[in-house]
């Protein structure tokens, strides 16, 4: 069998490479060791339109208002010669603004000197385009929410305040079933007051609003266990804390996380058992980790991602109070504060509520 000479395979591979870059929508090209000269080496031309090196290219493609971050992402790259990683605006080859997600890798030489940097970049303008009108989509629904919840309070209110007028001044003149027709309504519209005010507070808490300075998080959780007072006397509950630190998060939203998860603690309480709650927190890079553990009912496994969801309960209303709307409410705070929630639970036992935000 005759062996292809070792040129005509590194020809081939070269080809089929060139095929594949082609094929999709990167780009490849090639810095200098420092970034200075970019050159174009294959793929779809929607930046540069020459593979020519192209000295300033900073200036020629990237957006004035972009250059600062992109030229600090490219720094701490060569620095640390580790793999520059950006999504950024570029001036494309018609003239029109674009997004495109570039990649590159330093390669060293036997010193552990830059050489240069091999890099592949992507047109993500339609994307990027999509993600912002599915954003104003949201904000417009989250307007219309807050809007309609907002207005559907005092209705409800009247309705409920009205059916207990009329079961109060008539009670006399009216039969059994009229009354008990009355009562039946003015349970209606106090169950619906507190679903649609459960609502405003959801759609409040999606509301953006830039966070200027910390909030002492020790101070949030005091505030939650007055709120709770009457219920932890009710239930002989305990609700301790360590020492916690200072967030970047209002501090009506901690509040309210706080509140949510105590309250369910007390609610969720296992039979004859006091419920016992003990808050705690620790800071690693930058981001506060909160534990809020309980010796409650526990939640079983298969639950334990549904309970975060709208309006989703473990238990018929019978059994616990509440529309299921906390903890739902608990994840979006956190949510739109760059953090994470989730919780670690055995059933009998109790659950751990764990929440993360920056410091």
């Amino acid at each position: 069998m005759k062996e292809v000479p070792l040129s005509g395979e590194i020809i081939r591979s070269e080809e089929r490479f060139r095929a594949f870059v082609l094929a999709s929508s990167d780009v490849v090209y090639q810095m200098s060791p420092d970034w200075s000269e970019m050159r174009h080496l294959w793929g779809k031309y929607f930046i540069a339109d020459t593979t020519e090196a192209t000295k300033g290219w900073i200036e020629k493609y990237i957006l004035p208002e972009d250059r600062p971050f992109v030229m600090a992402a490219i720094q701490r790259a060569i620095e640390t010669k580790s793999v520059f990683e950006l999504e950024h605006r570029v001036i494309r080859v018609d003239g029109t603004v674009g997004w495109t997600f570039s990649r590159a890798i330093p390669i060293c030489d036997a010193n552990g000197e830059i050489q240069e940097w091999f890099g592949a970049a992507s047109d993500i303008t339609e994307r990027k385009r999509a993600e912002e009108a599915l954003l104003r989509a949201n904000q417009d629904l989250e307007e219309f929410a807050y809007a309609t919840t907002h207005d559907l309070q005092e209705p409800a209110r009247t309705i409920r305040l009205f059916s207990d007028w009329l079961a109060k001044k008539y009670a006399a003149s009216l039969d059994g079933q009229a009354l008990d027709t009355l009562q039946l309504l003015a349970g209606c519209a106090s169950r619906m007051e507190t679903l649609i005010q459960d609502l405003f507070a959801y759609t409040q808490a999606g509301r953006s609003t830039r966070v200027t300075q910390r909030t002492e998080a020790t101070a949030c959780l005091k505030t939650a266990i007055r709120n709770l007072s009457a219920s932890i006397k009710e239930t002989e509950g305990t609700v301790t804390f360590d020492p916690l630190p200072s967030v970047k998060i209002q501090r009506t939203r901690l509040e309210q996380v706080f509140q949510n998860l105590i309250g369910n603690a007390l609610k969720y309480r296992r039979p004859q058992v006091p419920p016992v709650v003990h808050v705690s927190a620790r800071v690693e890079d930058g981001v506060a980790h909160f534990i809020v553990a309980d010796n409650g009912i526990g939640i079983e496994e298969q639950y334990r991602e549904h309970i975060f969801g709208l309006f989703k309960r473990l238990h018929g209303s019978g059994a616990y109070s509440g529309t299921g709307i906390g903890l739902s409410l608990c994840r979006r705070i956190i949510e739109r504060n760059h953090g994470q929630i989730w919780v670690e639970s055995k059933v009998g036992e109790g659950s751990r509520f764990h929440f993360t935000v920056p410091v």
